[in-house]
Order: C-alpha cells, then structure tokens, then sequence
C-alpha cells in the first residue's frame, strides 16, 4: 500500500514560543515499523518545507494510508494551542479515498472537533503499536479489536480498550532516511543537527507537565540500540544531537556508561539534554563534558518557594553550585520558568525574573502556563493571551539586558548569540 506521512504546519509562536525545526521523530519511527512489510512511504514535514493547508500539494496528493500527526515526539509535552490548521488539512484528505490515521494528543482531548469523518481512525497515547495493528486491518476497516484507538461510527464515538504496554524499547532505528535532514536545526547547538530519543516518560509527577501522549513510567532505549543510532547519524554527517528525553540523567549509571561509551569509541558529536539539577554532581558533569555535551536544559518553573511547594517542584540548594559547574565544564544552559502558575501575582512574576537575572543562563525560556486538558478540550484560554505578553517582555527585557551581552560577547559567543537572536528573539520582535 502507498502510505503518506504528514508533519502539519502549526502556528506555535501565538501561546508558546516560536516553532521549532526538529525531525518529526515519532512519523520517523513510525515508517521505520512499516517499511519491512513492503509498503511504499512517503513522508511530508510540512513544518520544515513551510506548506500550509492552503498548498496545492495537497490537492494532487494520493495514498492509500494517510498518518497525520498532529505533535511530534517533541512537542507531546507542549502541543500547538492553535490548531484549527490541523482540521482544515483533515478535510482536504477527508476528500480522497483513503483511510485517515491521525496520531497526537489534539483528538482524543476534543474528538467533537478532530473527528470529522469517519475515515479519521485517532490513536490515543504511544502511536507506534497502534499503527501497525491499524496498517494490518485497513482493507477490512474492522478495528474494533485494536486497542488504543478511537474513531467515529455515524453519532457514536466509538472507543476501544487501552493499549497496556509500550514498545519503545523494541522501536528499529528511525527511517531517518525518508527526512531532509540538513533542513533541521536547533539554535543552541552549531552543524548539521538531529534529534534523537533515549528514554520516554518520566517517573514524576509534576501537576504543571503534560503527559497524555507518554507511559505511566520512564522507558529506556538500551545503549545496544542506542549508540548505533548515533554512529549512523553520525555516518549520515550529524555533527550535533538533542536527546529529547524528559530526564535523560534519570538513571546515573545509565548515563556514565553511555558518556564511557562515547568516549571510548571516540564519537565526534556535541550534545544537549533536559534533567534536573539534583541528578547532577561535579563528577557527573564533567563526564558529560568529555563526552561531548555542550548544552544542559533545566526546569526552575518559579522563584516563589510557596508555588514550588504547590506543584511538588522542589528546586535543590544544588542549583547554583551546578549552573556554575556547568560554566567551568564549558557546558551552556537553558532555565526555564512558567508565568501564571496558579496563585501567583504580578510580584512573583517580578520576583521569578530577577532569579533568572542571578542564575545567568546563557538561554532562558519564560512560557506561560498552559492548562493542556483544559484548552485542548475547547473549554477556553483563561489568561494564556496575557501570560504570553508577559513571558514575551521578560524575554526581551533579559536579552536586551547590557549585562547579558556583554558576558556573552566576552565569552566570544558570537555564533550563538546570532542564531538565539535569528530563531527565538526575532519572533518575538515581529510578532505580538
């Protein structure tokens, strides 16, 4: 069967932060499942080529199979609020004769709006299982025995048992081969660029994340699949990775003999990835230096203890010990805050900027509190449209801080500060 996969275009900038250019991973892997069964694929990163729902490319499209996702595995933790574009390119493919598979967190939080037609088959969770049992059941259309999934039959939303088990550890090598990937970056790490996912989940809780699209617990990848993974991006001319991951120092041991590995081998790549500061030490930090790991992502949320408390966020006295590490091990990093968490005021906004002026970073992400189930659902915005002008001055008003250009330019972070200015401060100079 001729199969089309299709990233959407979203407009991200509205609520959440100018869009960002990534693999769409979980289409990747996917395509990577179907390709042994002989069927012909086809990818369109819509997102990366800048088609919209308006193009003539999709007049002209045709496939048996259209997947559609409506957020990457990069965006499971912060789907487009804005995503009235995603239904208007379901009812072009509703047009075709075709089976509609439609992945992400959008249909099933508000099946009424997304499930138009009742060629839409909507995969709740974890796509990856779901499609091969989909794919497998196209010709009889009987999918009243696939778990995981959701679909309409005349009035009746129709929804089949919960699928128990994920398979990310069993998932083959991307098909990194179907994606254009020189047309993909990340602002904070130079070269040719890729993403990549090493575990998924989390094992907290944190009332503030969004983790519908995620299992119950944290999943690794095993190093065995893993650093393959990288030697072939590696061959394919990757000179910089993000691992995706919501924790990846969640498992110290895990990530000592991933950093003894790429050090041994003698992997030529720099790295960048989230965690927490308390999973860090000195020795840790330096380790991941040696391996190449150039950029640390950290969750500070807020600067009022009370709200930390609220949302079971308790940032370690370890923070600026390890921010400071970080400098001297040559290791940039990314804090960010959330404006509007629930019971906080114009002070404690005031108050969560001057920590982000104290700790530095060379890249700080102000984003405004988003109810996903809430919003997702189409009950309402609340005051995300005033959060968003909110984080968009802290943000200008901290890269336009004297002090925080001259540290950078005596640091001679000439490349960084041009593609920070070209891909997060221009939007929000342009944009309102």
């Amino acid at each position: 069967m001729k199969i089309t996969l299709i990233n959407p275009l979203f407009d991200y900038t509205t609520f959440n932060s100018p869009n960002r250019v990534f693999q769409p991973l979980s289409l990747l892997n996917m395509a990577a499942l179907l390709k042994p069964l002989g069927h012909e694929l086809l990818l369109i990163d819509a997102n990366s080529d800048g088609i919209s729902p308006g193009s003539s490319v999709w007049d002209k499209l045709t496939a048996d199979i259209f997947i559609v996702s409506s957020a990457s595995v990069d965006r499971w933790q912060c789907p487009a609020v804005e995503a009235d574009c995603l239904v208007r390119l379901l009812r072009i493919l509703c047009g075709k004769e075709c089976l509609l598979i439609l992945t992400g967190p959008h249909a099933p939080a508000n099946p009424s709006k997304y499930l138009i037609s009742e060629k839409i088959i909507a995969v709740r969770g974890e796509p990856e299982a779901a499609i091969l049992d989909l794919v497998e059941k196209a010709e009889t259309r009987d999918f009243r025995k696939v778990p995981g999934i959701l679909y309409r039959h005349g009035d009746e939303l129709i929804y089949t048992e919960k699928r128990s088990e994920s398979i990310f550890p069993e998932l083959p090598l991307p098909a990194y081969e179907l994606a254009d990937m020189g047309k993909y970056s990340y602002s904070f790490l130079s070269g040719k660029f890729s993403l990549v996912e090493g575990s998924r989940g989390c094992s907290y809780t944190c009332p503030f994340c969004f983790k519908e699209m995620y299992p119950a617990n944290l999943i690794e990848k095993p190093l065995e699949k893993l650093i393959p993974e990288i030697e072939h991006l590696i061959r394919m001319g990757i000179e910089s990775i993000f691992f995706i991951d919501l924790d990846f120092c969640a498992n110290r041991n895990r990530v000592e003999r991933f950093c003894s590995v790429i050090i041994k081998h003698k992997l030529k790549f720099s790295w960048a990835c989230q965690t927490r500061a308390d999973h860090l030490d000195d020795k840790l930090l330096q380790l991941m230096s040696w391996a190449g790991c150039r950029l640390l992502e950290f969750g500070v949320e807020s600067a009022n203890p009370v709200t930390l408390e609220r949302i079971g966020k308790k940032n370690s006295g370890k923070l600026n010990h390890i921010l400071r590490k970080c400098e001297e091990s040559g290791i940039d990093t990314i804090l960010f805050f959330i404006i509007g968490l629930p019971g906080e005021s114009a002070a404690d906004h005031r108050r969560t900027y001057r920590l982000a002026r104290r700790l530095s970073p060379a890249y700080v992400s102000f984003k405004p509190w988003v109810d996903y189930p809430r919003i997702l659902s189409g009950i309402g915005k609340g005051g995300l449209l005033e959060n968003h002008r909110i984080c968009r001055k802290l943000t200008l008003r901290y890269y336009l801080h004297p002090g925080y250009l001259f540290r950078m330019l005596r640091k001679k972070k000439f490349s960084f500060l041009w593609r920070n200015f070209r891909d997060n401060f221009l939007p929000l100079i342009i944009r309102k």
